[in-house]
């Protein structure tokens, strides 16, 4: 019994570990180009900026469609069977390509549309440049396998490029492009040793699927995408909204702070992506051995994410000072609001978990579409009277009624699969 649970868990604390390390590259090695970025380009030009990058995460949000889930969990069930991977990874990237294609369509048309986008479209297209790598980077397929470390290599190596790009290369204030080009072509990168080594490691033939197959595959992804869609949409929501009521410079504010807070946001969405491969198998055996193994996840990371987030309330008028230059008060009071999202968002785990791994697809879809109306509705409401204080509270309010009513729907309506029960 013992055993067994213990290899579980080194499993998965190795799987983070790599995870968080990509993760952290990611978002810790750009959060070193801020403080460069902020005093180079100004507030109001790092706010055009990031307001670009809230725009194309929705098309990213849309290349990823729920794949880092369900392909993961394909390539998961029939690891031992190579010809069966290599037709799973063929398919997926083929239907990950076809809809970087249409997002790309998509953006063209939005620039177009939107007068107020014409005078940047250049960092727009150059952002585009994130989804391109996203979609080549195979994070699903190594997540399946269980075997995640050589991502992480791949993606620090790369990453790295980008931050020297970036203090190498930056010097004034009409170079703004640097920032969203640099970005781009790291992920690029990344995505491209990724998918070689992949390839060349797993000896990956490729199978050219028929649109019928491609159709099928979006079609059996599609309410993880919208879960999926429903939580990312939550996050980049706040700037656009932000954006439209506010001036770039507060937009800027507010997209410093929330780089910072999205450092541990992040870190939660990776014990999610490491939890639900093992968590799959664990069900099969028994609930009680998932709920146990959930249990000792949550007391860990729960313990780590409240302590991060008290750390960051009282450090913050020294995370502001390091990352914008200034003692700006507004950035100061909105990183103290935000500090214990992390901490919230890791709360709905289990009874998230549960509800994806049984197929309880209505309850879950349900819960995270009222969570998104009650984000734009809060957002909408208070960001014309409290610019980004009002962001900042919508996200925090949001948060606690998604935890809540994710546990609130697992535990009275889904009763057999319930987190909260005695182990005895």
């Amino acid at each position: 019994m013992s055993a067994k649970p213990a290899f579980h868990f080194r499993l998965v604390a190795s799987n983070f570990l790599s995870l968080s390390l990509i993760q952290g590259v990611n978002f810790l090695l750009p959060l070193l180009t801020i403080p460069i970025a902020v005093r180079v380009i100004g507030d109001d030009r790092f706010g055009v900026v990031n307001y670009a990058m809230a725009l194309i995460a929705y098309f990213q949000i849309i290349c990823d469609y729920g794949f880092n889930l369900t392909a993961t969990r394909q390539v998961s069930m029939h690891r031992d069977n190579p010809e069966k991977v290599s037709r799973i990874y063929s398919l997926t990237m083929a239907s990950k390509l076809l809809l970087m294609l249409v997002s790309f369509s998509a953006l063209l048309v939005v620039i177009l549309i939107f007068p107020a986008l014409h005078a940047d479209w250049y960092i727009y297209v150059l952002t585009f440049l994130v989804v391109i790598g996203q979609v080549l980077i195979p994070v699903w397929f190594y997540q399946g396998l269980e075997i995640v470390p050589i991502m992480a290599v791949f993606n620090m190596a790369a990453r790295a490029l980008y931050v020297i790009g970036i203090y190498l290369f930056l010097r004034s204030r009409e170079q703004d492009f640097f920032l969203p080009l640099f970005n781009g072509l790291s992920m690029i990168l990344a995505g491209l040793l990724g998918s070689w080594y992949a390839i060349r490691k797993y000896k990956i033939h490729w199978y050219k699927p028929s649109f019928h197959e491609i159709k099928a595959n979006l079609k059996d992804s599609w309410s993880v995408f919208i879960t999926g869609f429903a939580i990312n949409a939550n996050m980049n929501s706040n700037i656009l909204i932000l954006g439209i009521f506010a001036s770039d410079a507060v937009v800027g504010w507010y997209a410093v702070v929330e780089k910072i807070i999205l450092l541990l946001r992040h870190t939660s969405a990776l014990v999610f992506q490491v939890v639900y491969p093992r968590l799959c198998m664990l069900v099969t055996e028994s609930h009680i051995t998932a709920v146990t193994f959930l249990r000792k996840i949550m007391r860990l990371s729960g313990a780590a994410f409240l302590l991060s987030g008290l750390v960051m309330m009282f450090a913050a008028p020294l995370l502001v000072k390091i990352m914008s230059g200034t003692e700006n008060p507004v950035m100061i009071d909105l990183v103290r609001v935000m500090a214990l999202v992390p901490f919230i968002t890791n709360l709905n785990l289990p009874a998230l978990q549960f509800l994806l791994v049984h197929e309880f697809k209505k309850s879950y879809t349900h819960v995270l579409f009222y969570g998104l109306g009650v984000s734009i509705g809060l957002n909408t409401l208070l960001s014309p009277w409290f610019g980004a204080h009002g962001t900042s509270f919508s996200v925090l309010i949001t948060e606690l009624f998604i935890t809540a009513s994710l546990h609130f729907v697992l535990h009275y309506r889904h009763k057999e699969f319930r987190y909260f029960i005695s182990l005895k």
